[in-house]
């Protein structure tokens, strides 16, 4: 855990992207001046306060069809934090809405 895999399926298999895509989703919602990588801290984006949260759970909402609960980001430090988190939550989500899926 901790990773995006390769290409990570929305809820109920309802959109899906690759890690690479993920992060340029994110660096365009969080108003990113230079790509974005793992070990980018949140802190140094200017985009990272409380309206760019607002914008990364709707992005996840449209996107993967994931609703993030209110305060999970709250721990995040680095844009690897956020990647790992959202693995981990849409891991969780799947194996809740499809228990077939657990491995």
């Amino acid at each position: 855990m901790g990773r995006l895999p390769s290409r990570v399926e929305g809820v109920n298999g309802k959109g899906a992207m690759t890690e690479t895509q993920f992060l340029q989703r994110l660096a365009e919602v969080l108003m990113a001046d230079q790509p974005i990588a793992r070990d980018t801290p949140l802190e140094s984006l200017s985009g990272w306060d409380s309206m760019g949260q607002v914008a990364l759970v709707a992005m996840l909402d449209e996107t993967l069809k994931y609703q993030l609960p209110p305060g999970t980001l709250q721990g995040c430090k680095r844009v690897g934090d956020i990647v790992a988190l959202v693995g981990q939550k849409l891991d969780a989500a799947n194996e809740a809405a499809d228990p077939d899926r657990r491995g």
